[in-house]
């Protein structure tokens, strides 16, 4: 996360144009950025939810959308070392899809501000973070 114009700058990775992850992507973008108004969440696009955690676990992205298969492998090492994710929000009702992020969720983050400025007690499955 960067501080950009007295705001903190958050890249969520989404997947492929044309698809429902950068379409939510842009959703959640907007509803954070209108949420709090220290945040500026910008979308990118990449390669989807394989793409996605080795890019959390790199820094190279703040917070993203990753399918719950691909983020219990990351959690679990499976074909990986460990990541330490931090599932933060749902993205649908049915188990498996999730949005991540690389920040340890303290009580300071721009993620748990996020949070609890929706009445967020806790996080559910779907969106993740990387503890640093």
């Amino acid at each position: 996360m960067a501080l950009a114009q007295g705001k903190t700058l958050v890249t969520l990775g989404t997947a492929t144009p044309g698809g429902g992850f950068p379409m939510y992507g842009d959703a959640y973008s907007s509803t954070l950025n209108a949420m709090d108004a220290t945040l500026d969440v910008q979308p990118k696009n990449t390669k989807g939810s394989t793409e996605n955690v080795p890019l959390l676990a790199a820094g190279k992205l703040d917070i993203a959308q990753a399918t719950g298969e691909v983020t219990y492998e990351a959690l679990n090492g499976i074909g990986q070392a460990p990541v330490k994710l931090y599932v933060i929000n749902a993205m649908y009702s049915q188990s498996g899809c999730s949005s991540c992020a690389r920040t340890a969720r303290t009580r300071a983050s721009p993620i748990s501000r996020a949070n609890r400025s929706r009445g967020a007690r806790k996080a559910r499955a779907s969106s993740c973070s990387r503890a640093t």
